[in-house]
């Protein structure tokens, strides 16, 4: 079936509109963006992010239309009629204006870059979390698409970094992103003695002398330094 639907929440009353040539293949995609926090609505995403109760928003179809070249037609007087996109969850309100459609497709266009970073960071969270830390201001920052595309990828490259480098049955990874964006890969040993720290930037690894230097020091004042664990790799 081809037309228009919407998508309401019924308890703020605020709806989504949307036209497509494939009506329930497109309601699918819309429930497993939103799952995957991943949708193009940024207001959509945000009140499915703060229910709990996911089942409020529903899905039905408002119009079928016969021929597809009225479908863009048709999905602006129901945007129109119900006001979605001030008081709604549409992000653009002139389907025709092709300014803001040219910003708006601009707009998917580099979520859609930061998404495939974020899961592939995510993929790699999951899979090794037994080995990487990663602080919760940090990690909900992340879940939030709080950072940049170039972090995520940061982020990615160290921990590929320290899965090609490290034992990850004696040593964890832990990663920090400061104040100014500079990311830092620490390695520990499994009783979270840290004993190296690198900064990465512009993809290069560098050892932060001052921090690998006291950390070092430390583990040999208490007699816990270890050769066969704790040791540095560049390249």
């Amino acid at each position: 079936m081809q037309g228009i639907y919407k998508i309401k929440n019924i308890n703020t009353g605020k709806i989504y509109i949307g036209s497509s040539k494939d009506i329930e293949t497109r309601w699918k995609e819309h429930k497993y963006k939103l799952k995957n926090n991943t949708h193009h609505s940024s207001k959509l995403q945000r009140s499915y992010n703060k229910t709990i109760d996911k089942d409020i928003f529903v899905f039905s179809v408002l119009e079928e239309v016969e021929d597809s070249s009225n479908l863009l037609e048709r999905e602006q007087y129901y945007i129109n009629k119900f006001d979605s996109f001030k008081n709604g969850y549409n992000c653009v309100g002139d389907l025709n204006n092709n300014k803001h459609t040219e910003k708006y497709k601009n707009k998917l266009i580099k979520n859609q870059i930061i998404n495939k970073e974020f899961d592939k960071f995510i993929k790699l969270y999951n899979k090794h979390e037994d080995c990487i830390q990663i602080g919760y201001i940090l990690l909900e920052r992340s879940l939030k698409k709080h950072y940049s595309y170039s972090i995520y990828s940061n982020i990615v490259e160290m921990i590929e970094y320290f899965l090609k480098h490290y034992d990850n049955k004696i040593h964890i990874a832990e990663i920090d992103i400061r104040e100014n964006k500079l990311c830092y890969l620490i390695i520990k040993d499994k009783e979270n003695n840290p004993f190296v720290c690198f900064n990465f930037k512009k993809h290069k690894f560098v050892v932060s002398q001052s921090d690998t230097n006291s950390y070092i020091q430390y583990l040999k004042n208490k007699n816990l330094y270890n050769p066969d664990i704790h040791y540095i790799i560049i390249k």
